[in-house]
């Protein structure tokens, strides 16, 4: 709606009086449609607006603006990253990783500001970790790992402070070798991962050729034990990153893509009554006719989640 509008003002004075909930909602929209227009200044300015109305700061909006700021703006690109540093030291409920967050924008303009800052903000970001750590000794849950899965392959680790050296090492390797090196000898766990990835997460397809996050299909906390659940939750994310490739080769060849989708559980393993196959079928057929295919692979799916109900015990 934003995107298509011919007149912001209307828009704008909307949003103004809007409830932030609401403004945080749309809000990538219309900062979207500020950088299309070059409209820099009122970008920023909304940028910041949006700081105001969330518990963090929109780390993967900024990432846009700075992105389309023309060289002559370098103070421009500097002072929003500057205020996104702020912002997440000032946080300090932001413990843990995920997908677009502070970690991200590091890895994107690394190269692009001076590595005095660069370098701040990855201590910032290890400092958090250990504290996310902490926070999971205190809960009593020293038996969860952190594991990602993108479009290349997975990777575990034993704590947030060792996951979040493996994503910044390849930054650290350029600003400070000495330390990356010292760093990569006392963490063994963290040196095994980078031997089979060793450009971190731009090796696990995790990262656009511009350094921005398009390729993490999962991210975030698996029990370390062999329990069924632990099995199912490390199976969760093989079979995402699965459905992300068989998506992509949608576009190339359908038909394949259709036999690879049928090949995946009819059930997800964390959540019986979703269905990856499924999901992925109608995905990757989009524009040509398997109209019959995906009913008898409906009727199957319906059969097999009306016979688990019968067995579960009420």
């Amino acid at each position: 709606m934003i995107r298509q509008s011919k007149q912001l003002g209307p828009v704008e004075q909307f949003l103004t009086n809007a409830d932030p909930g609401f403004r945080v909602l749309l809000g990538s929209a219309l900062l979207e449609r500020y950088i299309d227009e070059k409209r820099f200044d009122r970008a920023r300015e909304f940028l910041n607006q949006l700081a105001d109305d969330q518990d963090s700061f929109p780390y993967s909006d900024a990432t846009r603006l700075i992105d389309a700021l023309p060289p002559e703006r370098e103070g421009d690109r500097q002072a929003i990253f500057s205020e996104a540093l702020d912002s997440f030291t000032r946080h300090g409920g932001e413990l843990y990783p995920m997908d677009g967050d502070f970690a991200i924008m590091v890895l994107r303009f690394s190269e692009k500001l001076p590595g005095s800052l660069v370098l701040q903000a990855i201590d910032q970001l290890l400092e958090r970790a250990k504290a996310a750590d902490e926070v999971q000794r205190n809960n009593g849950e020293q038996n969860l790992r952190v594991g990602i899965s993108a479009n290349k392959g997975d990777a575990y680790f034993d704590s947030q402070y060792e996951f979040r050296l493996f994503q910044l090492m390849p930054v650290l390797e350029q600003l400070d070798p000495s330390r990356a090196e010292s760093l990569r000898r006392e963490r063994s766990g963290v040196r095994a991962v980078l031997e089979r990835y060793p450009r971190g997460l731009d090796s696990l397809g995790a990262l656009s050729a511009k350094g921005e996050s398009t390729g993490i299909v999962n991210i975030g906390t698996v029990d370390r034990d062999n329990s069924a659940e632990a099995a199912a939750e490390q199976l969760a994310f093989e079979i995402s990153r699965r459905q992300r490739e068989i998506e992509g080769e949608a576009e190339k060849n359908p038909r394949q893509a259709l036999s690879d989708a049928m090949n995946l559980p009819i059930a997800h393993p964390m959540g019986p009554d979703f269905s990856r196959r499924l999901k992925t079928c109608l995905k990757s057929t989009c524009g040509w006719e398997t109209k019959p295919t995906l009913e008898r692979h409906w009727i199957n799916w319906s059969r097999s989640r009306r016979s688990s109900t019968r067995k579960t015990p009420i």
